[in-house]
C-alpha cells in the first residue's frame, strides 16, 4: 500500500504540491474517528488526502477524501488489486505532471 501512496505523491509533482506522511503503525482508522485525519490536514494545510490501510478484514485499501475548513466533507474507500507501480512500465521517463484518473 505504501507504493500506491508514493506514486500518488509523485503524480502531484512531489514536494511542491503534496506532503507525504508514512506511518508504520496502523493507528489511524478514518471511518471510526476522523480526528487524526483532520489534525494532520490542519498541520499540513491540505484539503485532499489519500490514506493507505491494510487490515485483516479489509486488505489493501486506499481511502481518498477531501476537507473544507479543516472538516471532513467526504471519504471513499477503494480496494486495490493488481496494482502495477509506475516504475515497472517500459518508458524511459514518466511525466509526473499528468493528472491521474480513477476508472471504475
Amino acid at each position: 500500500m505504501d507504493q500506491v501512496v508514493k506514486d500518488l505523491h509523485l503524480m502531484r509533482l512531489g514536494k511542491e504540491f503534496s506532503v507525504l506522511h508514512l506511518r508504520r503503525t496502523h493507528d489511524i482508522n478514518a471511518f471510526e474517528d476522523v480526528g487524526m485525519v483532520e489534525q494532520m490536514a490542519v498541520k499540513s494545510d491540505c484539503s485532499l488526502f489519500a490514506l493507505g490501510t491494510h487490515q485483516k478484514k479489509r486488505p489493501d485499501n486506499l481511502i481518498l477524501g477531501r476537507l473544507f475548513a479543516s472538516h471532513l466533507l467526504d471519504m471513499f474507500e477503494f480496494r486495490v488489486s493488481n496494482y502495477v507501480p509506475a516504475n515497472k512500465f517500459q518508458i524511459k521517463e514518466i511525466d509526473y505532471a499528468i493528472k491521474p484518473i480513477l476508472l471504475f
